[in-house]
């Protein structure tokens, strides 16, 4: 392999951004991961994703660079490692925003199909071309000789936007046809899915489009590796959802809570209310001189005789 005195540094510059992300992630996903198995009381999958596709993508990273040094000895391993993990990568990205979209459909069975088939075409195409495509050492030019094979890099390039797609239509559908509130947990997560998945079918599209359009080896290099950085980045945020939405339970719960302490509170003083939840948070309203929780529900206390029983409870 080929690259310039200007290239190389940028090259190397995005390659220590993307280990630098990979590193952060499975320095804080391991131990989350042992103790999720150990306990067996929690699914595995979100984090086995993150450690397995982190993993790869940092023993893939780590590869790049030494590929621009190697001698005749270790050309072909080193790209084959090169190539093995990249695919490796990929499978378990695609799985996983399958798997994502899956969950806010509802486990819909057309769109579980759909998402095996897709992967499953990934992967052949993956064996395909770590078997076809053909890595030599130049003895003309002193370096290593990477020959893509065009066929099997167009299928496999083509399954990543299938993928993209089966999961960017199932996440957008759920959020145009689905009765979401924005604040609560099944709107979140079809909102983070539609983002994640848009990005990631946008990223892939102008790589593949880029890397199409320049024949500049620098370019082409400095387009895959930007692509893999997005993707960590992208498959790693979903460590800060996780943070957000129990957050968000956590406080939710709370107001049940504090809302059904005070409930009792107040039925033991010979107070009633009626709160119509409905999946959304309640909200006072003002009707005149009256006030109630819901959604046009009739009111049951003036507020005049409200005051004066929470006085009672406060006193």
């Amino acid at each position: 392999m080929s690259c310039t005195s200007t290239g190389l540094p940028l090259l190397t510059l995005v390659v220590g951004l993307t280990i630098q992300a990979c590193g952060v992630a499975l320095i804080e996903s391991v131990p989350e991961l042992v103790r999720i198995l150990a306990s067996r009381k929690e699914p595995a999958f979100v984090v086995s994703s993150t450690v397995f596709f982190n993993a790869f993508m940092l023993m893939n990273m780590v590869g790049y660079i030494p590929n621009y040094f190697a001698d005749s000895s270790s050309c072909t391993s080193i790209n084959t490692f090169e190539i093995i993990t990249y695919h490796l990568s990929m499978l378990v990205f695609d799985a996983f925003i399958l798997t994502k979209s899956y969950a806010t459909t509802r486990m819909n069975k057309v769109f579980l199909w759909t998402s095996i088939i897709a992967v499953a075409y990934r992967l052949a195409w993956s064996i395909a071309d770590i078997i076809l495509t053909h890595v030599s050492w130049s003895n003309e030019s002193g370096y290593c000789q990477f020959q893509q094979n065009l066929v099997t890099g167009f299928h496999y390039l083509l399954a990543d936007i299938l993928c993209d797609v089966i999961a960017t239509a199932g996440s957008v559908t759920m959020l145009v046809r689905g009765n979401y509130g924005w604040d609560n947990l099944m709107g979140t997560l079809v909102k983070e899915n539609v983002f994640r998945s848009v990005l990631t079918l946008a990223t892939n599209i102008a790589a593949m489009y880029l890397g199409q359009a320049n024949t500049s080896y620098d370019v082409i290099s400095m387009v895959w590796l930007i692509q893999d950085y997005i993707l960590v980045v992208l498959l790693n945020m979903e460590r800060v959802y996780r943070s957000d939405r129990m957050s968000t339970v956590s406080t939710n719960s709370k107001i049940r809570q504090t809302i059904a302490e005070s409930k009792a509170r107040m039925s033991e003083h010979g107070l009633e209310t009626h709160a119509i939840m409905s999946g959304h948070a309640g909200t006072l309203k003002d009707v005149g001189s009256k006030y109630y929780f819901g959604e046009d529900q009739p009111p049951l206390l003036p507020i005049s005789d409200v005051r004066s029983s929470m006085s009672k409870v406060a006193s």
